[in-house]
């Protein structure tokens, strides 16, 4: 009785120490940190490959060059993150919250942006190409040079978006808001055309 009851004791306290752990250890050991706060954390060039970040807060964090390809960060905040270089294919950022993050130079293939939140955000040369951003709120965003060839924009909020220079080459822009969006004849519009667009 005395050896099960030392066991059950050493059982919670490897638990205790395990819940008590800095959120960056948790991320790092586990790949997973679910609603972690990790604001301002430093994971410049890390290797974070389908990381689960559902909701998790990396507002002002640096993650320069880091890759997340494939993961999750459904409903994340990411207020003011540094995500320039970062590859960043096939993940997953729906409802997500990214005013004034920086993705530019990003790779962003097949990223998912659903309904998100991208007031500001720079995408300056990023990577869209085949992206969802249906519903994505992109008010005042700089998507300079950014490729978004065959991106899916359907529903997006592109009002006061710099678009000089992009490729929107089959994009679908159905029912896309678009007062006062920037573009010039450097811009490939969805017809495949040389810009201006509107």
């Amino acid at each position: 009785m005395i050896r099960r009851a030392a066991t059950a004791v050493m059982i919670l306290g490897a638990a205790s120490t395990a819940c008590l752990a800095e959120p960056q250890d948790q991320l790092t050991n586990t790949n997973a940190c679910v609603e972690c706060d990790l604001s301002g954390v430093h994971f410049e060039g890390a290797n974070l490959l389908g990381a689960d970040l559902r909701g998790a807060n990396l507002d002002d964090a640096d993650l320069r060059k880091v890759t997340l390809t494939a993961s999750d960060l459904r409903g994340a905040s990411l207020v003011d993150a540094d995500l320039r270089g970062a590859i960043l294919g096939g993940v997953n950022f729906a409802e997500a919250d990214m005013r004034r993050a920086r993705f530019d130079g990003a790779y962003l293939t097949r990223a998912d942006f659903t309904r998100a939140v991208m007031h500001e955000v720079s995408m300056i040369d990023a990577r869209l190409d085949s992206a969802v951003l249906e519903g994505a709120d992109l008010s005042g965003a700089n998507l300079q040079g950014v490729d978004l060839y065959d991106a899916r924009l359907f529903f997006s909020v592109l009002s006061g978006v710099r678009l000089e220079g992009a490729d929107l080459s089959f994009a679908d822009v159905v029912e896309a808001e678009l007062e006062e969006v920037r573009t010039d004849e450097t811009t490939v519009c969805p017809d495949s055309e040389p810009g201006p667009c509107w």
